[in-house]
């Protein structure tokens, strides 16, 4: 039996042509070492973006932490630079201390006040005990009309929201005035 010729008549001119090629040892070089850069550069590819997230219009790189304050405040001063490393327990931010300091003082004024109250209670006769009592109620008093003149801001503030918000629906709501309905001559 005889094995068939790639150079042979047989074969189609496109076909002899890359048989011919393929007998060249650099064309075969060349081709396995192409394909070998392509295999190589998709797998690496693969491996640095396979837990990468993208979307359409940005990219976010980095780890993201949310961190909240243990109290309520204005920032006055932000300890940290951007992309700054930190620790667990590391101070961020200093909260601006004088909401704080007002609160303390008035605080203390409320007990110099009842502290007032009492001694005046115990000075004309009353019992301590009973004096204690008329002291706290005075403070519970001053606490209740504190809470209702909040509530009363509150609720300005709300009616004022509200109003906002219907001024424009009544210019919305307007009615239009009827126009003139052409009339046709027969």
């Amino acid at each position: 039996m005889k094995i068939p010729d790639p150079t042979a008549e047989t074969l189609s001119p496109a076909k002899r042509g890359l048989a011919e090629r393929w007998a060249n040892p650099k064309f075969r070089w060349a081709v396995l070492g192409t394909g070998a850069s392509v295999l190589l550069l998709t797998l690496s590819l693969l491996i640095y973006y396979h837990d990468r997230v993208t979307i359409d219009d940005a990219q976010v790189d980095g780890h993201i932490v949310p961190i909240a304050s243990k109290i309520y405040g204005t920032v006055a001063e932000v300890l940290v630079d951007d992309n700054q490393p930190v620790k667990a327990g590391q101070v961020l931010v200093r909260i601006d201390p004088r909401d704080y300091q007002a609160k303390l003082a008035q605080a203390k004024a409320a007990l110099a006040m009842v502290g007032g109250a009492s001694q005046m209670l115990t000075q004309h006769g009353s019992d301590p005990v009973q004096a204690a009592n008329q002291a706290h109620a005075l403070l519970y008093g001053l606490v209740q009309r504190q809470a209702a003149m909040q509530a009363f801001i509150d609720c300005f503030w709300l009616m004022g929201a509200i109003f906002l918000c219907i001024i424009p629906l009544m210019f919305l709501m307007k009615k239009m005035k009827p126009h003139a309905t052409p009339t046709t001559a027969h």
